[in-house]
């Protein structure tokens, strides 16, 4: 005879199996708030009962991922992995849920080498869950011991200092303490809660003021937009700033009232800014840190559904905007991230022997708890939104979007091709890599990617390009200023050692039937210039004028001499290999090349 246990997996199997039917049908006809929510449903749900089968006979998440073991990031529970568990359990009436998160939560994460993330999770539980007596009190001496964490410490000591830890930080002072919890001890963070809830008021409600800039502007068709773009400073990661949206969010919501008008501007800005530079794939790591983790397009959704729920009456328009953005994002989660055992940390996580490419702080059960918050609060909200039918996604229309300063970003779209070009490298990692970060393609089949992703390596000497050869030195492009106008992205910039720059050059790029064309111009005749084009290990090839990478192909107006570079990785692809390219320009002191479909 099955256990109650397994009844209760069988029972569920069969219930996820309506919801996909539901969703498919829905998908047919027109897509409304409650398809997304259908689909939302389904992969949490999935997902938080593997990990209820997870737990270790200690009572902790076991890491899946045997090249993350092997980084030294082993099995253990983080709070926002327990309260998905334990939430979901509750939403579908399922106990056997209830009853892994109550064995897990005992093993919490040691309050001393806890994150500020952990204790959100915590908070959440405290607050939101119908938990017991004996419970309660265990999350509260949890909570209670909060001081400043270790993850971010250097930043959080420093009150000038702004990252995305801080805004965390906010948000779980602001739970812990808008639920009562503080501590006897008056040399505790918590010993003044008052103290210490003004603190992440200040973060809320000035700092984020003080950091935006208000900056990013888009045309959708006709429709113009402005936006802020929000994450951590010099270095901009667009992870960063879906992190950034989704944790703003949750802080303004709780405040209610106490929010600041500067706090609410910012939370709709970064919203509408999410909402335009989210790629027709779902993509929203193509520029810096997180590249390929399964947390990106979790948080973006919920962020997303947050924002839908608190726009829909006043501007459906909007929340139908938002709404088909968290849609793409969450099945680029589901196409690239779901396994049986839990989410890929990245995408071919489970056939992946090393875990080179990938963030060495990333953790596959942290990040899956990230990332099934991130679920549990778009699903949250989605039930809270007024039904909508689902909009158009800004990145499968004429699309212009352009932040010249904080990220440096500029995109265009037609409704078949989609491109986001950085005008500047602001930091030595090529993930932040100067030109053409991400070029997408619509196919039958799909969007299809055709640059393949920038490895996790130093941008020096690495630089997609096109690099200047100068007296045996590469020299990294870069840009002063960023244009979009209709199909066309333009960078006015050059080459610079130091403070000087040694060559001015405007860079173009133009968006073509089946990808895009980049002319170089304004350099010297005999300037020497070198380009890496990336692919999968051992594939590739070469002619006099035109080099296939990544399945797509690229054509030179003049002839090229191509070797390869072996042994880079991304987080995305394990194992890459670079085209390298040379050419010498002409008398004209402009050259082309073209990348699109092979």
């Amino acid at each position: 005879m099955p256990s109650a246990r397994t009844t209760s997996i069988r029972a569920l199997a069969c219930a996820l199996l309506c919801l996909t039917s539901s969703a498919q049908a829905a998908s047919a006809q027109t897509a409304t708030k409650d398809t997304l929510r259908n689909e939302v449903a389904e992969v949490l749900t999935r997902t938080v009962v593997q990990w209820s089968t997870m737990l270790t006979p200690t009572g902790v998440f076991q890491n899946p991922f045997a090249a993350d073991v092997a980084r030294g990031h082993s099995s253990f529970v983080p709070p926002l992995l327990a309260y998905a568990v334990h939430r979901t359990g509750e939403r579908i009436g399922d106990p056997t849920l209830v009853r892994a998160a109550e064995r897990a939560w005992p093993q919490a994460v040691d309050a001393t080498r806890a994150s500020a993330f952990d204790m959100v999770g915590a908070a959440y539980a405290y607050r939101n869950l119908e938990i017991s007596e004996a419970r309660k009190l265990q999350l509260a001496s949890y909570l209670r011991t909060y001081g400043i964490p270790p993850n971010g410490y250097s930043c959080l000591i420093r009150p000038e200092c702004y990252g995305n830890l801080r805004l965390v930080d906010a948000l779980a002072m602001l739970s812990i303490t808008g639920a009562g919890v503080r501590n006897d001890d008056p040399a505790a963070r918590l010993g003044n809660p008052v103290a210490a809830r003004k603190a992440a008021l200040q973060v809320v409600n000035q700092r984020i003021g003080q950091v935006v800039d208000h900056g990013v502007r888009a045309r959708i068709g006709r429709l113009r937009v402005r936006g802020t773009y929000l994450s951590d400073p010099d270095m901009n990661p667009i992870a960063y700033h879906a992190l950034s949206a989704f944790m703003l969010s949750e802080a303004v919501a709780q405040l209610g009232p106490e929010a600041s008008r500067s706090a609410r501007r910012a939370r709709r800005e970064t919203m509408e800014a999410l909402s335009v530079l989210v790629a027709p794939d779902g993509d929203v790591s193509y520029l810096g840190r997180g590249q390929g983790q399964t947390w990106v397009p979790a948080i973006a959704a919920g962020a997303l559904a947050s924002g839908a729920r608190e726009t829909a009456r006043r501007h459906p328009a909007r929340a139908r905007r938002y709404l088909v953005a968290a849609q793409v994002a969450v099945r680029r989660l589901v196409a690239l991230h779901v396994s049986p055992t839990g989410l890929q940390l990245v995408p071919g996580a489970v056939a992946r022997s090393t875990a080179e490419g990938i963030d060495l702080y990333a953790h596959t059960v942290a990040y899956n708890g990230l990332a099934l918050f991130g679920l549990t609060v778009a699903l949250e909200a989605l039930d809270a939104t007024p039904d909508l039918r689902i909009g158009r996604l800004p990145a499968e229309r004429r699309l212009g979007v352009r932040d010249p300063d904080t990220s440096g970003l500029g995109v265009v779209a037609s409704r078949g091709v989609w491109l986001a070009v950085h005008r500047k490298a602001a930091v030595n990692d090529l993930r932040f890599d100067f030109g053409a970060l991400a070029l997408k393609r619509r196919t039958a089949q799909g969007w299809i990617d055709l640059l393949a992703p920038r490895p996790y390596a130093p941008l020096v000497g690495n630089t997609a390009g096109p690099a200047l050869v100068h007296r045996g030195r590469l020299i990294t492009p870069g840009g002063h200023a960023i244009r979009v106008r209709g199909r066309t992205i333009t960078v006015e910039g050059g080459y610079r050692v130091g403070d000087r720059w040694i060559r001015h050059a405007r860079f173009r790029w133009r968006l073509t039937r089946t990808g895009a064309r980049l002319a170089v111009s304004g350099v010297r005749r005999g300037d020497r210039f070198r380009f890496l084009a990336f692919t999968p290990a051992g594939t590739g090839t070469a002619a006099r004028r035109a080099l296939v990478a990544a399945g797509a192909r690229w054509r030179f107006d003049r002839t090229i001499r191509v070797a390869r570079l072996p042994g880079y990785h991304s987080g995305p692809v394990e194992q890459l290999d670079a085209l390298e390219v040379q050419l010498t320009a002409p008398k004209s002191g402009r050259f082309v090349v073209a990348i699109g479909g092979s």
